[in-house]
């Protein structure tokens, strides 16, 4: 299992259905750097940024619309 803060940063924003451009766009941080780092091709960002990505992360919405709840009643 993978753990890398571009590995959580990746899973985090795809699993919120959030794009890359739209996750700098509102971040202001380059979609650029932000592939960079997702890639491990930049270590992690300092926690100035780090605390920018997490807050454009809270406020975007997230769609869950890819979850299914189960066919089966629980009893």
């Amino acid at each position: 299992m993978t753990t890398s803060f571009g590995h959580v940063l990746r899973q985090t924003r795809e699993t919120g259905e959030i794009s890359l451009r739209g996750l700098a766009k509102d971040s202001g941080i380059d979609a650029a750097y932000l592939s960079r780092v997702e890639r491990e091709l930049n270590p992690p960002p300092k926690i100035e940024v780090i605390n920018l990505i997490a807050q454009s992360l809270c406020h975007m919405p997230v769609s869950y619309t890819h979850l299914t709840l189960p066919t089966t009643p629980y009893v």
